[in-house]
């Protein structure tokens, strides 16, 4: 009886960290000429909101990085009218690639894509997170 109340004990803690963690999604890297731009957008597709962070990750690494956008409380598409994308942008000429950090919700509660534009603001190139 008190091993099983152990093992039962184990089972929910580790549960409990599993659903604690935070989910990482990772494009590959892309460049951005000089006029152009990129762009990495997330959208939170799952059922409830979640927290966010875009990051654009400049390379070679000894280049100053492009920052974060904080989106706390991302929306559902599901249901939301308006704000369920969480975005963050650089101007070129860079190359980088983007990182979502999706805390309450797992990897396919989010889509993720980061995208270079020409000076017109055209996507010319996108790929997609994993």
């Amino acid at each position: 009886m008190l091993l099983r109340a152990g093992m039962a004990m184990v089972l929910v803690v580790a549960t409990w960290g599993v659903a604690l963690a935070d989910a990482v999604l990772i494009t590959p890297g892309i460049r951005a000429g000089t006029g152009g731009a990129l762009s990495c957008t997330a959208i939170n597709v799952g059922a409830r909101p979640v927290d966010v962070v875009v990051t654009l990750v400049n390379y070679p690494p000894s280049l100053a990085g492009s920052g974060s956008a904080i989106c706390n409380g991302l929306p559902s598409a599901r249901t939301a009218n308006t704000g369920a994308v969480c975005v963050r942008g650089f101007s070129g000429p860079t190359e980088a690639f983007c990182r979502v950090t999706v805390t309450g919700g797992g990897k396919n509660s989010i889509r993720a894509v980061l995208s270079a534009l020409d000076p017109t603001g055209t996507a010319v190139n996108s790929l997609y997170a994993e």
